[in-house]
């Protein structure tokens, strides 16, 4: 599984023009991080999928997009600032942390 976080608008836009999304792979990780990182992945992938029904443009606000490439399939996930739930925040700052431009 590959997993990239872009961000995108908000206020501090010009300091992330041009910069790559953050990037992992679990084939790239040991078997601890890369399970820790799939359960991550189905939690947030499951919160929003409940939440995109209530989204609604937020142009003011940083913007965070996770694309989940598997196998079979690839997800993206979106949140902004104040719409990322819990579950999407851990998955973010799990990926800030241990991701690779």
């Amino acid at each position: 599984m590959k997993v990239s976080l872009g961000v995108h608008g908000g206020l501090a836009a010009a300091l992330a023009v041009g910069r790559p999304p953050l990037c992992i792979d679990t084939d790239d990780l040991d078997d601890a991080a890369a399970a820790e990182l799939g359960r991550l992945v189905d939690a947030a992938a499951g919160s929003a999928a409940r939440a995109s029904a209530d989204a609604e443009p937020r142009p003011d606000e940083t913007n965070y997009e996770i694309t989940i490439d598997r196998q079979d399939r690839s997800t993206v996930i979106a949140a902004t600032d104040t719409t990322a739930g819990d579950d999407f925040i851990r998955l973010r700052d799990w990926i800030s942390e241990h991701g690779s431009q």
